[in-house]
């Protein structure tokens, strides 16, 4: 799959009609929306609250067979001058459509079920921060064609020094931060807990179409998959590869990056292979194409010499790079699966 130092090119070839496998590098991060949400009293002391999504957009759950989720990071910060705030917590009112799969704070404790999380944080010193992870289901779609939806994740922060205060009735005040994600069928984006397993893929509507699955997260994973347009590979339907010459047909890479979603690395996983499925309508086919001659060219940089990848695997894929499930389609085109020991993690 995916080099994080470098962009990574793999070429998946029918040797008698192309398609491409690109691997990019790591998806984006973590990002805000919006500035930081701040109360506005600064007598009483300033909290802000920002929230950051990943993926985004994102896969649905259930469209194409996929399993996604969707991180939010939410940060509350005493931003006040001088004093400290105590008894503040952090409460989200999750999309409809999503579903709590896991929240962990770095500073007190949170509880949390269906659309609803709400932690207890504590006292925060002038300039403190806590951070609030949460992980969620994204919204189900069995639609063939299901259209884009935006869901949007409300944060609350708030302090309360009612108890420490009672001559004035305390210094207390709230914000709320709205976090937006763009649910779509071709995302192509999903965030994958730590002992999951999870099925990115692009729209199969397209007359070329790549997914990855991804067994069993060793640690979070963030994966994206996506088709480019057609270019330039194949010369007059042609390619020579050490001195073999393979025809091929028009079409563009597949994009694929998996990576360890704490710190960007490239994502390993030796004990699970990764698939990836790819599929080519007849127009992209030749009509000599032939399961016996399906080959993956593969190639870790653009000046990086290609491999072919032809063998078949065996019946537990521990010939790894390997092929299985070449089939050809009722329209003329054909699909097939690459298993990687590495989890896909190809250079």
């Amino acid at each position: 799959m995916t080099v994080i130092a470098s962009p990574v090119k793999l070429w998946i070839a029918l040797a008698l009609g192309v398609a491409t496998l690109l691997v990019a590098g790591p998806p984006p991060a973590l990002a805000n929306h919006a500035p930081p949400a701040c109360t506005s009293n600064q007598q009483q002391g300033t909290l802000c609250v920002s929230v950051a999504d990943s993926q985004d957009p994102v896969a649905y759950s259930t469209f194409d067979g996929n399993s996604a989720w969707l991180s939010y990071r939410a940060t509350v910060t005493n931003a006040s001058r001088s004093s400290s705030l105590s008894h503040v917590q952090l409460r989200e009112d999750l999309p409809a459509g999503t579903t709590l799969a896991r929240v962990t704070s770095s500073r007190g404790s949170c509880t949390g079920f269906g659309q609803s999380v709400e932690c207890s944080i504590g006292s925060l010193k002038k300039g403190q921060s806590a951070i609030v992870d949460v992980v969620v289901t994204t919204p189900a779609s069995a639609d063939l064609n299901p259209p884009d939806t935006t869901i949007t994740n409300a944060v609350t922060g708030l302090f309360d020094e009612r108890f420490n205060d009672q001559q004035n009735g305390g210094k207390q005040d709230q914000v709320t931060y709205f976090e937006p994600t763009t649910v779509s069928k071709s995302a192509g984006q999903a965030y994958v807990p730590i002992g999951r397993s999870g099925k990115v893929g692009t729209d199969p509507g397209q007359s070329q179409y790549g997914s990855s699955s991804i067994p069993n997260a060793s640690t979070d994973v963030l994966a994206a998959l996506q088709v480019t347009p057609p270019d330039g590979f194949c010369v007059n339907f042609e390619i020579r590869i050490r001195n073999k010459n393979y025809t091929c047909r028009a079409g563009g890479f597949v994009d694929a990056s998996v990576t360890n979603a704490a710190n960007g690395a490239t994502y390993v996983n030796a004990q699970n292979p990764m698939v990836f499925h790819l599929r080519w309508d007849g127009a992209l086919v030749s009509a000599k194409q032939t399961v016996k001659n399906f080959v993956v060219f593969y190639q870790s940089t653009a000046a990086a010499p290609i491999q072919v990848f032809e063998a078949a695997c065996n019946a537990t894929a521990s010939n790894a790079p390997c092929l299985k499930n070449v089939n050809p389609l009722a329209d003329g085109g054909i699909e097939a699966d690459l298993v990687k020991q590495d989890n896909g993690r190809m250079r």
